[in-house]
């Protein structure tokens, strides 16, 4: 009868234990890098996710008003002094979204309008309008229904910071914060689907890359669905 060796055996399970620790030790210390640059990606991803949207997003006011031209009128007016849109330009549309001439003064806004006629019309102010002012007198009295101001996104703050991009990237860069080892591109598709965005680059490395749907108001405060696609290298 052989005796069996239980110093040997006890050897080969320390050693084989040893082996084992020590591939896992190696296997964390070449995984461990890719990690830490997995989560800075993300991070930055993140982080360019809510500086671009504050970047291209701004106020939108919009009044619903209420009223009727009498005697020898031709348009209604409301009082906005007490409102805050001081700096702010106007768009009004009728109940079936044709836009309409106004006449925006600091504290007025007149609205021209029909003879003879009850009409409801939405009024929707923003800083990223153009001034479209036309000179209109002897107005009769409109009412406010109702108020409504939220943020949006905005087609032309969209183009504005691709176009700034384009002219200085590295200054776009500094003002998202984005570290010196970290690229960054982002696009604008439309709600017909037409895309603009920064110009693509050919990267050998991995892009994190996120799609976000947005609401985005047009140069005639249409309120559209569209996509901003950002990503980061």
């Amino acid at each position: 009868m052989k005796i069996k060796n239980k110093k040997a055996s006890h050897v080969g399970v320390v050693l084989s234990f040893v082996i084992f620790i020590t591939f896992l030790i190696f296997l964390y210390s070449a995984v461990e890098p890719r990690i830490i640059l997995d989560k800075s990606k993300q991070f930055s991803l993140d982080f360019l996710k809510v500086e671009l949207l504050k970047e291209i997003s701004s106020n939108l006011t919009i009044i619903t008003v209420s009223g009727e031209v009498n005697g020898n009128r031709r348009c209604l007016e409301i009082d906005i002094g007490d409102l805050f849109l001081e700096g702010q330009n106007a768009i009004v549309k009728d109940k079936e979204e044709r836009i309409v001439g106004l006449d925006l003064s600091e504290d007025v806004l007149k609205i021209k309008s029909s003879k003879g006629v009850v009409e409801v019309f939405k009024i929707y102010f923003s800083k990223e309008f153009e001034d479209n002012s036309e000179n209109l007198k002897k107005c009769s009295n409109a009412e406010i229904k109702r108020i409504n101001t939220n943020e949006y996104v905005f087609e032309k703050k969209i183009t504005e910071t691709l176009e700034a991009v384009e002219i200085d990237y590295e200054t776009i860069k500094n003002k998202f914060k984005l570290s010196i080892d970290t690229e960054f591109g982002f696009s604008f598709v439309d709600k017909a689907g037409q895309i603009i965005g920064t110009q693509e680059k050919d990267v050998s490395i991995n892009i994190y890359a996120e799609e976000i749907p947005i609401q985005y108001v047009d140069e005639n405060a249409n309120i559209n669905s569209g996509f901003i696609n950002i990503k980061v290298w």
